[in-house]
């Protein structure tokens, strides 16, 4: 995603009635893109109580002080953390997941968007700025990263159709991995000399391959995620999908941390082993009378803040691979809403 100016996700500190922290274009010039990672600290009554984290990245150069860069609330101050020019952090930083939560973060967890052959997944240290590289190759454009309810990282590629989504235990522990064709190793090279924990990724074929973007994640196992694939030429673009693990409906899905003796068996416990994928289709109808049939209202512009989930033709839930069985075949998502055709669609 190419982005104009700064983007900041404000992480809201305690006594601070504004929850807005404005992009400002001033004091940008032309040039590469420069990520920075802000720390906002909180003054209450004239006492300085509280720090927190403010993930951003600014496409553009700050001619002076990149703190600048963002319009502050009252009681907030702000410093740069790590940027990528002089420092060590990737050149092309996108999204960034707090680690090991946002009360008291201590790391980042950063995609860089950037060509398989380059670094894509890091973990940068709040206190000073130190950058290590977790997946030192074998994605193209890591574009989202974000912390699941149950205490792992969700990372992902905005690669057309071909994007794929990666879960990840215990991020401080892994280190200059690569992803040859989706499997994760530390044989070096292409990994890293001294790489660790290659076992701890895992490629989620579950939810689909697309050109991933936004993500949210909730305890019920249910995940939201763009498809920020341009249409192109009469050829449809990105929807938006829902994934619903099959421990949903039963309530049975882990919080806090994955069950299991070691890495392998929790990651095979995660609510995105497996489950179902619903299209976002906008507009409804009733069933007010003949020949009205449910749901097949939709189209741009019929009805605002109304739409259905339509189940994705052949993506009924996947079953995760066991010794001695293949694992099924990827799903490739249907690009573009109106693809998303009426059938047995429940409303959900």
């Amino acid at each position: 995603m190419t982005k104009a100016a700064t983007a900041i996700a404000l992480v809201v500190a305690p006594g601070v009635r504004s929850r807005e922290l404005c992009a400002r274009g001033s004091g940008l010039r032309a040039g590469p893109a420069e990520p920075v990672a802000v720390e906002v600290a909180t003054t209450v009554r004239g006492r300085r109580s509280d720090r927190r984290l403010v993930p951003g990245l600014a496409h553009g150069r700050a001619s002076v002080d990149e703190t600048a860069l963002a319009t502050l609330a009252n009681g907030l101050s702000a410093r740069v953390v790590t940027k990528s020019t002089g420092g060590t952090a990737a050149p092309v930083i996108d999204m960034m997941a707090l680690w090991p939560n946002d009360t008291n973060p201590t790391w980042l967890i950063a995609c860089n968007e950037e060509g398989s052959g380059q670094v894509a997944l890091q973990r940068i240290r709040i206190s000073d700025g130190l950058a290590e590289t977790i997946v030192n190759s074998g994605l193209v454009s890591c574009d989202p990263s974000h912390r699941t309810p149950w205490g792992t990282i969700v990372f992902a590629e905005e690669n057309g159709t071909s994007g794929r989504l990666f879960e990840l235990i215990d991020p401080l522990t892994t280190t200059g991995v690569s992803l040859v064709g989706g499997t994760p190793t530390c044989v070096s090279p292409p990994a890293d000399p001294g790489c660790t924990g290659a076992g701890n990724i895992v490629e989620r074929n579950a939810v689909g391959k697309l050109s991933f973007e936004g993500i949210a994640v909730y305890p019920n196992g249910v995940m939201y995620y763009g498809d920020e694939n341009r249409p192109n030429l009469g050829t449809a673009g990105g929807a938006y999908f829902k994934f619903v693990s099959t421990c949903g409906p039963t309530n049975s899905c882990p919080t806090g941390s994955l069950p299991g003796a070691d890495n392998t068996a929790k990651l095979a416990s995660s609510p995105l082993v497996s489950g179902s994928i619903f299209g976002l289709r906008l507009g409804k109808r009733d069933t007010t009378g003949p020949p009205l049939v449910p749901d097949t209202d939709y189209g741009q512009g019929t009805q605002t803040g109304l739409g259905t989930w339509i189940p994705v033709p052949g993506a009924a839930p996947r079953q995760p691979a066991r010794r001695g069985r293949e694992p099924e075949a990827d799903r490739v998502l249907p690009a573009g809403g109106h693809r998303l055709r009426p059938g047995s669609a429940r409303r959900r």
